[in-house]
């Protein structure tokens, strides 16, 4: 189950990586990922202190507080140490703190990643200088040279919290509205430095931004048009040991430069157990700075998010044929060409036997995880069809000519799944033309609501069954079932109740059995003679001819009518 929390607090390394985009001659001598920042805020000795902002204060102001000393901080229970705090610390003898080291880079954690950049501090200097002093021990300090004033990294720092603030709230937003993921990448382009995209597990890009003609070349999914990686790097990177191990990663990982000229920093997205793309940002424009890190995991954090929860919508091409599909079923107009090309990219034809199946849950505790499941068990089972979320529900499209077979083969194995998930299905007819799909998924609607409202125990319904019920319910729809009804049964009844006779039986079984006469006796108990007695005497009352074809299916129709009506009231 997700345990992610929103909301983007940008750790100090994110802070440290503003100062060096400014050109701000700093120092960050003990890398920390513990702290995670609301703000910044203005130190001072005699209030309170809050271990979710950073402070900004001068070299003296700490000089007269020891490191251990703790202050009163109002929502916790116990003290907070100094340690605990993290301070922008304006130094005037920044040079003299710290001591030029000998070594030109010092490598450097990111958050909480097992991997390890080397990246260098401060533009001003050429390397990451060693500290003599015993400051630079302390972890979650950064020290600015004093030629900078409080005011300006005080505005620098606030406008960093204010962008990064405004982008979580858009992309939340987005998110929750299910805008489309190129909308939201793009809400991104001011915050990645460099091009990123996003690509599916088949490598078809979904949404990028900051696009540069140097970047990796680029390919067409040949099913949408779409951008993909181009395939001969798709190759290259399916024996690549290192693309390989990196398919593992749960955390930002970077790619080296091998194989497509620039460094790679990427996050996997993962659905559970299920790898579903990859965030990608490319070392085109700017070098990838630790924070980096940071900003793309908690980017690959959210999309997981409103995946796991069912909420993120075109997260691949799967989801693009969905969509196609669900217009289909819904009737909507649809580009004809995309669906020639889906046709075609799955070796179907138009003619071809198709079958739509509905499937619903009458479980109030049917959970997202296990409607994924049960998802991705349906379409394993399908031969050739696809099983997709839509209208609080499954739909199945299923091909029937592709697997040469018949619509039970396809419910008998879909019966193991059914039945242990307690759910129940609705069958249409079979139709020769794909772009009918519309009207087969109205007919698998149709089967299910007439099965759910009988008292039947199975647990799938055919349209056919529940045809000429159908039937009957759009003829009754607009006028009463006595109008509609012959006048010819109406009168038997009639004759019935007032000579205690049982005309309108008598005529209804005769019917039922095709006209029998010896089966007829035996279902009313009676003697031939007098079935044939009844019989005349119900030709002279109504002067029906029972030879014509369409007037024994006028009283059946009429019969039917009048049973349904009376078992519905």
């Amino acid at each position: 189950m997700s345990t992610f929390q929103s909301g983007f607090y940008p750790p100090l390394q994110v802070i440290a990586d503003a100062l060096e985009l400014a050109g701000i001659d700093y120092r960050y001598p003990v890398p920390s990922d513990r702290f995670h920042l609301h703000g910044v805020r203005i130190f001072q000795k005699e209030r309170p202190v809050d271990p979710s902002y950073i402070y900004l204060c001068r070299k003296e102001d700490l000089s007269g507080v020891p490191e251990l000393e703790t202050v009163p901080f109002p929502s916790r229970s116990v003290p907070v140490s100094l340690s605990e705090v993290s301070f922008l610390v304006q130094c005037p003898d920044l040079d003299a703190i710290f001591s030029e080291s000998s070594s030109s880079e010092e490598s450097v954690s990111h958050g909480s990643l097992s991997s390890r950049e080397t990246i260098s501090h401060g533009p001003s200097s050429s390397g990451f200088p060693g500290a003599s002093a015993a400051d630079q021990n302390i972890p979650g300090r950064i020290y600015f040279s004093a030629k900078h004033s409080l005011p300006d990294i005080l505005t620098l720092v606030q406008d960093t919290f204010d962008r990064f603030h405004g982008w979580d709230l858009g992309i939340q937003e987005a998110f929750l509205l299910q805008t489309p993921l190129q909308e939201i990448f793009d809400l991104s382009q001011d915050i990645f430095r460099n091009p990123i995209f996003l690509h599916d597990r088949d490598f078809v890009i979904l949404a990028e931004c900051n696009h540069k003609e140097q970047m990796m070349k680029r390919g067409r999914d040949r099913r949408t048009g779409r951008p993909m990686v181009q395939m001969s790097l798709i190759n290259d990177f399916r024996t690549d040991p290192v693309y390989i191990e990196g398919l593992k990663a749960r955390e930002p990982v970077m790619y080296p430069s091998e194989q497509t000229g620039y460094q790679i920093l990427y996050r996997n997205i993962w659905q559970g157990d299920i790898y579903r793309g990859r965030i990608l940002d490319l070392e085109v424009d700017s070098r990838i700075l630790p924070g980096d890190f940071a900003i793309i995991d908690y980017l690959g954090k959210l999309l997981e998010h409103f995946l796991y929860a069912g909420d993120l919508r075109k997260f691949s091409i799967s989801d693009e044929e969905n969509d196609m599909l669900e217009a289909l079923c819904d009737k909507k107009a649809t580009d004809e060409q995309k669906i020639m090309n889906y046709l075609q990219f799955q070796k179907w034809k138009r003619n071809d036997r198709y079958v739509v199946m509905r499937i619903v849950t009458q479980q109030r505790e049917f959970n997202i995880i296990s409607s994924y499941a049960l998802l991705n068990q349906i379409n394993t089972i399908l031969a050739a069809g696809r099983a997709f979320f839509h209208q609080e529900g499954i739909t199945l499209v299923v091909n029937l000519s592709y697997a040469h077979e018949k619509t039970a083969d396809v419910v008998s194995r879909l019966a193991v799944p059914m039945r242990d998930s307690l759910l129940k299905i609705g069958i249409s007819s079979e139709s020769r033309d794909f772009l009918q799909i519309g009207t087969l998924f109205d007919q698998a609607k149709i089967a299910l609501s007439f099965g759910l409202s009988s008292d039947s125990m199975i647990w799938y319904y055919y349209f056919d069954q529940y045809m000429l019920e159908y039937m009957l319910q759009c003829s009754t729809g607009s006028m009463p079932v006595e109008l509609l009804c012959t006048d010819a049964l109406l009168k038997l009844m009639e004759y019935d109740q007032k000579n205690s006779t049982e005309l309108f039986q008598t005529l209804e079984a005769y019917l039922l059995h095709d006209r029998n006469v010896l089966q007829t006796s035996k279902v009313l108990f009676i003697h031939r003679s007098t079935l044939t007695y009844r019989l005349e005497k119900i030709q002279k009352l109504i002067g029906v001819n029972l030879d014509d074809p369409k007037e024994r299916l006028k009283l059946m129709m009429s019969y039917y009518m009048m049973s349904s009506s009376s078992n519905h009231a």
